[in-house]
């Protein structure tokens, strides 16, 4: 932020130049930062800032002392009384922006003229049309209960920055903070996860026939020695009609069969899709493959996919 340099002994002159270069830095530097949440909360992008409490008891509204954020500037509102029986038929309260003089800030200049140089602006309720869209240079008037606050907004535009678990992030720290946190972990399970072997066939089809011979359907070569999930899953079409069936799938690792589950065929099952998932150590260069044997029929594989990923 600009600041005037005023340290200097010897008698530095004061022009009104100088109080206007302290007083516009000010200014430049809160609209700069307030901006940016007046955009980002949207509407006109005036809002609450502080104070300002508005209840109702009959007949007045009583008004706080507080600030407000309007068009851009921060704008002080003075405690006050104002009563909805000034209000005609259509007719609301707005808080807009009006100035007015202190008159003890009057001076006589040199050349004797009298000029006003206290300026006050404050936010004021005036009475509008209710129909009348809202202006850059209004604030909606609302009995506190209503009013949203900027820290309020805020929390609406971003949660309550409270988390179920707090696995890697902490409730009520800065977004920033969490966001870092998330990415570092993400990072981690990145290079602990590798896929170092997959394998897949489509528009490729597998009889599978009744036999106690089994048909491979996909394999892979590892390419780490690591222990891993074997992700295997297929889509098949049971051809025959009148009769359920058997279909036994076995998982081998470097030869040596692992695993192995039966699946129901069932009768004019004309489509169905098998997914298993297991975890077996391998080493790189081991062979991973999938065979099938069917119990009666016959059953045409005609996709399949068998993924291996390093856990850690």
């Amino acid at each position: 932020m600009d600041k005037f340099i005023n340290t200097s002994n010897g008698g530095i002159p004061l022009v009104n130049d100088d109080f206007r270069w302290s007083d516009e830095s000010i200014r430049d530097f809160i609209d700069n930062h307030l901006s940016d949440f007046a955009v980002t909360i949207g509407g006109n992008g005036n809002f609450y800032l502080s104070g300002v409490n508005i209840s109702y008891s009959a007949p007045d509204y009583t008004i706080t002392e507080g600030y407000v954020y309007i068009n851009g500037e921060i704008v002080k509102v003075d405690a006050q009384t104002c009563s909805p029986s000034s209000l005609l038929a259509g007719e609301e309260f707005r808080f807009e922006v009006v100035e007015t003089f202190d008159a003890t800030g009057n001076k006589t200049t040199r050349n004797g003229s009298s000029i006003f140089t206290y300026k006050k602006r404050r936010a004021v309720p005036t009475i509008v049309t209710s129909t009348d869209p809202l202006t850059d240079s209004q604030l909606v008037f609302e009995v506190t209960a209503s009013q949203e606050r900027l820290q309020e907004k805020i929390d609406k535009l971003l949660g309550d920055v409270s988390y179920t678990e707090q696995n890697y992030i902490t409730d009520g720290e800065k977004i920033t903070d969490s966001i870092d946190a998330l990415d570092v972990q993400l990072k981690d399970v990145s290079d602990k996860t590798d896929k170092i072997g997959s394998s897949s066939f489509s528009d490729t089809i597998i009889d599978v026939t009744p036999s106690t011979t089994e048909s491979d359907i996909v394999s892979t070569t590892a390419t780490a020695t690591a222990k891993a999930t074997i992700i295997f899953s297929c889509q098949f079409h049971h051809q025959l009609s009148g009769s359920n069936t058997t279909l036994t799938y076995k998982f081998y690792v470097d030869g040596s069969e692992v695993y192995s589950v039966k699946e129901t065929c069932f009768a004019d099952d004309r489509y169905s899709i098998s997914s298993f998932t297991i975890q077996n150590a391998v080493t790189a260069g081991d062979t991973i493959k999938v065979t099938s044997t069917m119990g009666a029929n016959t059953c045409t594989i005609e996709k399949a996919t068998l993924t291996v990923i390093l856990v850690d």
